[in-house]
């Protein structure tokens, strides 16, 4: 099954009972890298050692880990990873084996990759006023919320992003909210969106690298002058 219809299949059948039920949360796993057929070439064949976790938890995204065996494996793709990331995207380092992360099957012991994207699917939210009622009939489907889009009631999760998903300095916004203008959905940055409207959906590309100073090596690897770094390895914050 492609990233595409494996993503949005999962959020179809998740999109319904999140928004009646909006304590539930999963995150699912898969054991290949799927994102986007349009990302660089140089990332295709590291797909099959890849890791792809959808996160549906209140902040909804999409997580692609990829582990390095080799410094010259690393170096030789690291340009291409770099790409992906959004303009005012950060970089955060990691250490191995010190990384906490709440979903029990992310790399741990490993040098690796982790880009943090958006979610390839659907977004919805209720009308001001309108209470949701609960649909027995089942979760929609992939052409029903097609359909959805197209009337303005429903959001694809995922870029091009619209000159309202922008923050006021012009950066994309790390995490945008879908809210109603007039008769039409649209996104909102989360940082401005005012009171909580339910899920947040990541548009920015980020990238973190988990470091072991011998694959994932800091004093070889570039890192780019004009990126926010952020420095979770226990040694102080890098700017």
């Amino acid at each position: 099954m492609n990233r595409r219809l494996l993503v949005r299949t999962v959020l179809a059948g998740l999109l319904t009972a999140l928004l009646l039920a909006p304590s539930l949360a999963a995150v699912y796993y898969d054991d290949a890298g799927r994102w986007p057929a349009d990302w660089p070439d140089e990332l295709e064949p590291y797909r099959n050692q890849a890791k792809t976790m959808g996160v549906a938890t209140g902040l909804q995204m999409t997580v692609y880990e990829i582990p390095f065996g080799t410094a010259e494996e690393f170096e030789a793709v690291w340009p291409a990873i770099l790409s992906v990331k959004s303009e005012g995207g950060t970089l955060t380092l990691r250490r191995i084996g010190a990384q906490e992360k709440d979903w029990s099957f992310a790399i741990k012991d490993q040098p690796c990759v982790r880009i943090y994207a958006p979610a390839d699917g659907y977004a919805s939210a209720p009308r001001p006023g309108v209470v949701p009622q609960e649909d027995t009939s089942g979760p929609p489907t992939i052409e029903e919320l097609d359909a959805q889009v197209e009337a303005g009631e429903a959001l694809r999760t995922e870029p091009p992003w619209p000159e309202s998903a922008y923050l006021p300095d012009g950066q994309l916004a790390e995490y945008v909210g879908a809210e109603w203008v007039g008769d039409r959905l649209t996104w909102v940055p989360a940082e401005i969106a005012g009171e909580f409207r339910g899920f947040l959906y990541r548009a920015r590309v980020d990238i973190e690298l988990v470091v072991d100073g011998e694959v994932i090596d800091l004093n070889s690897t570039y890192l780019p002058a004009d990126t926010r770094i952020i420095d979770e390895r226990g040694l102080g914050p890098t700017e």
